[in-house]
């Protein structure tokens, strides 16, 4: 025998279209933008995280230590035991490297300082370098020399080619070694973690590095057994780079700790740990957990709103149905079996509504990924997921229950008749007071939410959404619509005693029936009222964060375009980041890093034109503000008229009975911008009597913006006398005069 349930539904179904239309059109726009919302947090949240982790500088792990040959061995395995419980067995690459003693180079090159080099060990070096000429460094042979490769730049400065021979002499023990070279090489930026292991690189990327009276030329690569065997180790160096897309976004706060605990294991061992990681981790789970917040009261509001949607409609069906039911029941009708009848239409309605709402959403959220301000960030959502079949299943759900919820309430002939009578003037909830209480309650979170934030520490010490602060947005909306209820039904006799007073029909006509019918006006007003607070919820919380990353967006660069660059820069180069199109003003800043704390030197003088500060921040205005810390009196240095091409000085070096030899003479200029550059004056003899120097600035004009230059200091290299009777009093230098040549205009 066939069930009559579908024919009956269906036969149900058509007889209030307009109703059903109206519940399933409620039902498919929740669910889409369910869909949509679960999406963003399931998938853009997501792939945000890895896109930022895989951009962001200092992500990488640096560790050092002074290790001999068998120390450097213990400490890799200590190194990569503490990575792997971390990060996993494939979740990061380890790159290391061995380093020689200091050792001196013969000869004096340009720049002054003591020449040295040091000779390093680099196992991969091929994968992230491009052999400019010759060949890598093989195994060492007893009695020649010791095979090495070199920086192109570091062999131009030392004048060697491939098949050249220097002898160097170690620092510390004085021990001489040939060093021949094999190869001449540049460092590869443009592959997979290459910049990560050049960090490898002690000295520098140009080949070159000079402090301390020292210049620093090299490495000199060669291969771990030759440095073991002829030149002996003396430092390890490492560089742990994480692979991101292993990272998972739900844990964050906890990798972040467990690499922190690591750094202090690694510490204690005597190994110097430097990574700005674990900060970057838990700022970025700070962030996410913050984003995700707002998709939570967005997603509450979206079912508040659409809750009083289905409910007005299940209302609307529930009472086009109470003669209908009442009947049934009063001809001994159970609950189940009018329940049972209503069940089947109510569960096809929301399952079909809400999967084509899914789809919609899904869709919807993929659009606007590749659309509008999302589009620079390359999200890939796609349209069928995980995230989007729970919001399927919870909207299905939701409406579900929220259809059923008059059919589960029994009505009698007397009751139906009541509920159509003016005795339903002051609904239940009025009665009861609980529309006030739930006032209260709106008023108690939303003080609260002023004073504390929707994300905060939970019982076991980790961040999570608070679920009050989560709900005092939507609690604030429905105690506004509520209260507007209990003022409906005022409104309306009002409206009505004043309608009785003029000559217009529609308006008499409306009032009354507001004033007869106000549950069922007052649920429209409540739907439109509702509506309406949580669009205009969401468009101040769009406000917010277009505000809030603004200002970490200032607080990061400090001004419009902030422009870093691997190493130091020319006053050329500076010049023409200042004179670019669209540059207004440009200022030099120098950054100066400890640990993950970053402070920026600016020139006060400039930043008030350059750099970003809100009105509410500080009580002085910009120019103000930087004035009260700006030098007082004129630069230091001398000034450079024109546009010099050219300097000359008239020095002495004293006394010549103190028999020094002749040293380098180092000149340092800074221009309008505040960039120092340093040019070789040559050797002075230290004999007391005045010599000409010359230096030469370069024969390229520079721009504008560079103008005037400023000479800051003279330097002088020289080793300090040893005086048997203490008198080491001299003069050590003397400018006697100055004279700069420059390039008439044009």
């Amino acid at each position: 025998m066939r069930s009559p349930v579908l024919p009956l539904t269906v036969s149900r179904m058509s007889a209030y279209r307009l109703v059903l239309a109206a519940a399933a059109v409620s039902i498919l726009i929740t669910a889409a933008l369910v869909a949509a919302l679960a999406s963003f947090s399931g998938q853009a949240l997501s792939q945000a995280v890895h896109s930022q982790l895989a951009t962001a500088p200092g992500t990488s792990i640096a560790v050092s230590g002074q290790a001999d040959g068998g120390q450097a061995a213990s400490d890799t395995a200590h190194i990569r035991s503490a990575m792997r419980s971390a990060f996993g067995a494939h979740g990061f690459a380890l790159y290391q490297s061995q380093w020689s003693y200091p050792l001196k180079l013969p000869g004096s090159y340009p720049g002054g300082g003591t020449p040295i080099t040091q000779a390093a060990a680099l196992p991969g070096i091929a994968a992230h370098a491009a052999l400019v000429s010759g060949s890598w460094p093989g195994a060492a042979r007893r009695g020649q020399p010791i095979p090495a490769a070199l920086p192109a730049n570091a062999a131009a400065l030392l004048h060697v080619s491939v098949g050249g021979v220097l002898r160097v002499r170690q620092q510390v023990s004085g021990q001489s070694a040939q060093v021949r070279v094999t190869g001449l090489f540049r460092p590869d930026l443009t592959g997979d973690h290459a910049s990560v292991f050049w960090q490898l690189d002690l000295i520098s990327p140009s080949g070159v590095s000079r402090a301390d009276g020292f210049s620093t030329f090299g490495p000199f690569v060669v291969t771990p057994a030759a440095l073991r065997s002829s030149l002996g180790v003396s430092d390890g160096a490492w560089v742990v780079a994480p692979v991101t897309g292993n990272v998972q976004d739900g844990g964050l706060a906890a990798l972040a700790a467990k690499i922190s605990a690591d750094q202090q294991s690694l510490s204690a061992g005597g190994l110097r740990v430097s990574t700005g990681l674990p900060a970057l981790l838990r700022g970025i789970a700070s962030n996410l957990l913050v984003a995700r917040s707002l998709l939570v009261v967005a997603a509450i509001l979206l079912l508040l709103l659409a809750a009083v949607a289905l409910t007005s409609v299940a209302r609307l069906l529930a009472t086009d149905r109470e003669g209908e039911s009442a009947l049934l029941t009063s001809r001994g009708g159970s609950r189940w079996q009018l329940t049972r009848l209503t069940v089947p239409e109510v569960t096809l309605l929301a399952v079909v509504s809400a999967v084509a709402g899914g789809l919609a959403g899904g869709w919807l959220a993929s659009w606007l990924a590749h659309t509008g301000p999302l589009r620079p960030a390359g999200l890939r959502l796609h349209v069928l997921s995980w995230d989007m079949g729970g919001a399927i299943v919870v909207t299905a759900v939701f409406a579900v229950l929220i259809l059923l919820g008059p059919v589960l309430r029994t009505v009698m002939p007397g009751a139906a008749r009541v509920r159509r009578g003016r005795q339903a003037a002051i609904a239940g909830l009025a009665r009861s007071g609980a529309d006030l209480a739930l006032v209260v309650l709106a008023g108690l979170a939303v003080w609260q939410l002023r004073h504390s934030l929707i994300v905060a520490p939970s019982a076991n010490g980790s961040n999570g959404i608070n679920p009050v602060m989560a709900l005092a947005p939507a609690l604030a909306v429905a105690a506004g619509t509520v209260i507007l209820m209990r003022l409906l039904p005022l409104a309306a006799k009002g409206g009505d005693r004043l309608a009785t007073r003029g000559s217009r029909l529609p308006l008499s006509l409306a009032s009354w029936q507001i004033s007869r019918q106000p549950v069922r006006q007052a649920s429209v007003a409540l739907l439109v009222v509702m509506a309406v607070a949580t669009g205009t919820l969401a468009l101040s919380e769009h406000q917010s964060w277009t505000r809030s990353a603004h200002d970490q967006a200032a607080f990061t660069t400090g001004a419009d375009v902030r422009v870093d660059t691997q190493g130091g820069v020319t006053s050329a180069q500076a010049g023409a980041i200042a004179t670019a199109p669209g540059v207004r003003q440009a200022m030099a800043a120098a950054p100066v890093t400890s640990g993950t704390t970053e402070v920026l030197a600016l020139d006060a003088g400039q930043a008030a034109s350059v750099i970003q500060i809100r009105r509410d921040q500080t009580p002085l205005a910009a120019p103000a503000l930087f004035r009260a810390i700006t030098p007082a009196g004129p630069p230091s240095g001398v000034a450079l008229p024109g546009h010099p091409t050219g300097l000359s000085l008239v020095a002495s070096l004293g006394a010549g009975s103190l028999r020094l030899a002749p040293d380098s003479v180092t000149v340092t200029v800074a221009d309008a911008q505040g960039l120092v550059s340093q040019y070789a004056a040559g050797t002075l003899a230290a004999d007391g009597r005045p010599h000409a120097l010359s230096v030469a600035l370069g024969s390229a004009r520079l721009p504008a913006a560079a103008y005037p230059l400023r000479m800051t200091a003279v330097t002088v290299d020289y080793t300090m006398p040893f005086s048997r009777d203490g008198d080491g009093v001299f003069r050590l230098l003397r400018v006697g005069e100055a004279a700069t040549t420059w390039s008439a205009p044009g």
